[in-house]
């Protein structure tokens, strides 16, 4: 099922909205493919922190739960077929692409595709992070050594998939929630970097390698 077939029709119209993944689409058809761009725009709930993804046509005229796409099958079906756009279109303005037969769904981020909102624990299993409204299936495992503190924006990011670009940032809730694991150098807890990550009785030395994809903090790795 692709996402511009879904039942759900409600979506329609709309204005900028806080905490909300918008979805623009730009009605092109030729007679060998249907093309659609997509935005994901992260809105700032308090300074640092991203409140709760939703998902949005971006002509929706109010952006609410009620408006917004609830179906998991149909955020799945996106976000498993996300990759990055080598397409030759709109390769610099949407680097991200997620293709339905002849549908191309060319996206493009105000900052990443993959945003994590849950973390699921569960006995006997690795933990996971869930992402984009797929719950149980949409996730990757939990690493608590590589999570990564923006030095300069404060946002909290966690390896992703590498269709995704490698990268997902974690939404405010659970990086405030997480954030209460971090363990700072004496002195440096409101201004430097958490150099480790007390978890489950453990003390991870943080490895900073998301650094890598944030040009200006290549100098922490």
């Amino acid at each position: 099922m692709c996402p511009h077939t879904h039942k759900d029709r409600t979506q329609r119209r709309g204005s900028e909205s806080i905490s909300t993944v918008s979805i623009v689409r730009d009605k092109y058809i030729t007679e060998k493919m249907h093309i659609m761009l997509f935005t994901v725009c992260h809105s700032l709930k308090i300074v640092i922190y991203f409140s709760l993804v939703k998902l949005f046509l971006d002509d929706t005229k109010v952006k609410n739960f009620v408006t917004c796409f609830k179906d998991q099958h149909l955020l799945v079906f996106f976000f498993n077929r996300l990759k990055v756009n080598r397409s030759g279109r709109y390769e610099q303005d949407c680097p991200f692409l997620s293709l339905c037969r002849r549908e191309r769904n060319f996206l493009r981020c105000e900052d990443q595709p993959v945003v994590f909102t849950h973390l699921l624990s569960e006995a006997g299993h690795e933990e996971r992070l869930s992402y984009c409204g797929g719950g149980a299936k949409l996730t990757a495992p939990f690493c608590p050594e590589s999570l990564f503190m923006h030095p300069v924006s404060g946002r909290v990011y966690h390896p992703g998939p590498e269709r995704g670009g490698g990268v997902g940032l974690v939404r405010s809730a659970l990086s405030i929630e997480l954030s209460t694991h971090f363990e700072y150098t004496t002195g440096q807890e409101s201004t430097g970097q958490p150099t480790h990550f007390i978890w489950a009785g453990l003390r991870h030395t943080l490895t900073n390698e998301l650094a890598k994809h944030f040009p200006v903090c290549v100098k922490l790795k």
